[in-house]
């Protein structure tokens, strides 16, 4: 965590308006889609630099995933041990309920 606000903040005065403005995040305005995969979902995060994102399975919300002022942007990795774990019986959820409204449907 430290590293990363090292490389993100280079003097005092950010240092301090970075701890000013922690109540102050700005809103999440990204959702991926894990209806494709983990590995294009990976893939897609890697590739945006977000600090914040909304996660679904198709319409389901899975969950919502935001770094810490001054962390590094979210990662593959990031998103793969969430979802691996902290979020792991949301997303399972998630795809259960889609294969309940896909037998619904037919």
């Amino acid at each position: 965590y430290m590293r990363g606000v090292g490389d993100n903040v280079k003097t005092s005065s950010g240092v301090s308006s970075l701890f000013k403005n922690l109540g102050e995040l700005p809103p999440i305005e990204y959702e991926i889609d894990m209806a494709e995969g983990i590995d294009k979902a990976s893939q897609e995060l890697s590739a945006l630099n977000l600090h914040g994102v909304h996660i679904k399975y198709h319409a389901t919300h899975v969950a919502t995933i935001r770094t810490r002022p001054g962390d590094m942007a979210l990662g593959a990795h990031d998103l793969q041990a969430l979802l691996a774990t902290r979020y792991g019986w949301e997303y399972y959820e998630a795809m259960v309920l889609n294969e309940i409204a896909k037998t619904k449907k037919a």
